[in-house]
């Protein structure tokens, strides 16, 4: 199988921005947690926090809190008393990196391993997004799984970067290889545009998580950027500065100009 052509399904879903940000202007409030406890989700298939997870082991999450996305104050939540634990797996980078490392040596698999993780983080945060909207949101939840998501970007973007500077242009399936890779560059743009929009809901997102996101962004976003094509990374570095200009928030106005300082002209 050509692994290429796997990436670009993956992307289409990973980089789906969440429309629900745009529609409310009405102050929401964080849900109340009643999750339940490590061993309660593991009766519901979640996979053993213990152990080291697979990919299947990720996809066996994302069927689980499909379960519990009518009863949404039951998931899991960001440092709970009940479980932390669990939300701590989500976010157990190394894990995750070391994972990848040891599924194989191959640099266009583990291109394609990094995406389809994304695609299994990115599905917890659509469940949260979805959850609890429209009276209620779980924005620290997905803001938290952020991180991790971007981390991964950074890392499929240098795989993808060796991968396709090392092929063939005489190959008859350069061209659409090529294309292939700059969908791949609209796809992290995308998710990108996500974090902008979260950014500017301030009826989702509290001034505290606000703050959090604009971190994030500030570690991670200049090295996405920077790898794009010139015309999408001065586009989006103008939207930045754009966003920069009409912050109130003087700590996340300070961030994003240094956001567009280290983006590229």
């Amino acid at each position: 199988m050509k692994l290429i052509y796997r990436v670009i399904p993956i992307l289409l879903v990973v980089t789906l921005a969440n429309p629900l940000f745009a529609q409310t202007r009405k102050q929401i409030q964080p849900l109340e947690d009643k999750s339940l406890t490590v061993t309660e989700y593991e009766k519901l298939g979640m996979p053993s926090i213990e152990k080291k997870w697979q990919l299947n082991d990720y996809k066996k999450a994302v069927d689980v809190l499909t379960q519990l996305k009518t009863t949404p104050e039951k998931l899991p939540r960001f440092q709970s008393r009940t479980s932390g634990p669990v939300f701590a797996k989500f976010l157990d980078i190394r894990a995750i990196e070391e994972f990848i490392a040891q599924s194989s040596h191959e640099t266009m698999d583990q291109m394609v391993i990094s995406m389809e993780v994304v695609q299994c983080l990115k599905g917890f945060g659509m469940i949260y997004a979805r959850a609890a909207w429209p009276k209620h949101s779980l924005t620290v939840e997905q803001i938290e799984l952020e991180e991790p998501v971007m981390i991964l970007m950074v890392k499929g973007q240098a795989f993808a970067k060796k991968y396709f500077e090392a092929l063939d242009q005489s190959d008859a399936d350069y061209p659409a290889k090529k294309q292939s890779y700059a969908s791949m560059q609209r796809g992290f743009g995308i998710i990108v545009t996500g974090m902008i929009i979260m950014l500017t809901d301030r009826a989702f997102v509290t001034p505290e998580s606000r703050i959090r996101q604009a971190e994030i962004m500030h570690k991670y976003v200049p090295d996405v950027l920077n790898l794009l094509p010139d015309d999408q990374r001065v586009d989006y570095r103008n939207r930045l500065d754009k966003l920069a200009g009409a912050e109130q928030d003087t700590h996340v106005k300070k961030l994003l100009d240094q956001i567009v300082e280290k983006v590229k002209p």
